[in-house]
């Protein structure tokens, strides 16, 4: 009866062998066989994240140049504020001239400027994403954490506008109903020109947001360039290092087979005694006690 349950234990050994070595091998050749796409799969992702950022830096161009055309166009109203203010200080003759500029020209700039500025916000708001989604990415994304991001300090320069044109407004309908209040009227202006050197501050650390970003693409991209490079030997060494590992596996199995054929070729009980590395085993019992 003995035999009977060693030879099963050993034939479950011996099945437990083959298949191991069964699963290493075609472990073996699944990787090997499926390397190539996985290694294509992720230059091709990283390339399509490469073109990604490449739109990305160009949105950051066009950016850039619009708020320089901005902060052109304030520069522009912030000097002809000066020059109303010291106007209207000195004299009181072109207090109708001015009225006209004040509630026109440079109510219709500022409109124009705002409407450029709700424009740029919708495009970096695209660009916040982006990057948002491109920091993500293991092994190439980097930390993505800005203090102010882009399309707030847009909205921010945006929203700093909304008073201006009603008190273009409100100056020009003072100069026609009351020229000879130049005193107040003067006091407005200078009001209005520290509104506006405000927002050029504004708008100065905005540009310097966009150039952050400018630099993050810049790095994000040299990222991805050296990951398409060196994808292909990072697989490669993946696939090598789970070809070892099965190959560990698959010798395993060769002592546990070679164990269960033994037992399967000769089942007695054995008592195993480690005296300087050496085996004592039970002496078998006579044949005629066993069949007793």
């Amino acid at each position: 009866m003995k035999r009977f349950f060693y030879r099963i234990a050993a034939a479950l050994m011996m099945l437990s062998a083959l298949l191991g070595w069964v699963i290493s091998v075609g472990g073996i050749v699944l990787t090997w066989r499926v390397e190539p796409q996985v290694s294509d799969g992720l230059v091709s992702a990283a390339r399509a994240m490469d073109e990604t950022l490449s739109a990305t830096e160009g949105l950051l161009r066009v950016a850039d140049s619009s708020l320089e055309q901005t902060e052109k166009s304030l520069v522009l109203v912030e000097s002809t504020v000066d020059t109303i203010a010291t106007t209207l200080e000195a004299t009181s003759e072109v207090t109708s001239a001015v009225a006209d500029v004040m509630g026109d020209t440079l109510g219709d700039m500022v409109k124009g400027t705002r409407a450029a500025l709700t424009t740029m916000t919708k495009t970096a708001r695209l660009i916040d994403d982006t990057l948002g989604f491109v920091a993500s990415v293991p092994f190439i994304g980097r930390k993505y954490e800005p203090d102010v991001p882009l399309s707030d300090s847009v909205r921010d320069v945006s929203d700093s506008m909304d008073d201006l044109p009603t008190a273009l407004g409100q100056m020009s309908v003072d100069m026609q109903t009351t020229s000879g209040s130049l005193v107040t009227l003067s006091a407005d202006v200078r009001e209005l020109s520290t509104m506006l050197t405000d927002i050029k501050t504004n708008l100065a650390e905005t540009q310097a947001v966009v150039v952050s970003y400018q630099q993050t693409v810049a790095d994000l991209r040299v990222q991805t360039a050296n990951a398409i490079e060196n994808l292909p030997n990072w697989v490669k060494i993946g696939a090598w290092s789970i070809t070892v590992l099965l190959v560990w596996v698959f010798l395993a199995q060769v002592a546990i087979f070679l164990y269960g054929w033994e037992l399967f070729k000769t089942p007695r009980v054995a008592v195993e005694a480690v005296v300087v590395g050496t085996a004592v085993e039970e002496p078998q019992p006579p044949a005629e006690e066993e069949e007793k």
